[in-house]
């Protein structure tokens, strides 16, 4: 895909387990090469909500990621 001035963006990573997350970095590069900051197939309303819901499942099952204190703040 050309980005600007002829560049091409190339993927080179190997293949992981995350290999899906290729079309989300196929829209990034297409929404920054037409100079837009969302996408409009997925509103940020929704991916927030997505990423909230995420969140409660992790907390309901007791897993606090390492960049996470286990004691939420604002409680005791």
């Amino acid at each position: 895909m050309t980005v600007r001035d002829g560049a091409q963006l190339r993927h080179t990573e190997e293949r992981t387990g995350h290999d899906a997350l290729h079309f989300e970095a196929a829209e990034v590069a297409r929404c920054v090469a037409a100079g837009r900051v969302r996408t409009p197939f997925r509103p940020l309303d929704d991916s927030v909500i997505t990423l909230r819901a995420m969140d409660d499942i992790r907390r309901r099952c007791g897993i606090v990621l390492p960049t996470e204190s286990a004691q939420p703040l604002g409680t005791v």
